[in-house]
């Protein structure tokens, strides 16, 4: 039978490694949700491009708005793949 000082000892060791763990995620947690943020950010901006886009189909000639919409559709393609990708991540 162990004595009161290999149960501490066992007790101690359990816990500083249980530490260590919860340290490792917080710190994972705290990198993942940095990488979150910076993939929502460029999200942001392909969104702001592809609404400039949408308002300058509205405004431009027939062979011009083509072009503004495969870009669109495009930069729409992206924005889901992205929108995915951090649902995810969730």
């Amino acid at each position: 039978m162990k004595d009161m000082k290999d149960i501490k000892e066992s007790i101690e060791k359990l816990t500083e490694d249980l530490k260590r763990e919860r340290d490792e995620i917080q710190l994972k947690l705290h990198l993942g949700k940095e990488e979150l943020e910076d993939e929502w950010e460029e999200l942001e901006k392909k969104m702001q491009q592809l609404e400039v886009k949408a308002k300058g189909v509205q405004g431009a000639a027939v062979d011009a708005s083509e072009d503004i919409i495969s870009a669109a559709r495009l930069l729409g393609d992206e924005l889901k793949k992205g929108y995915n990708k951090v649902r995810k991540k969730l």
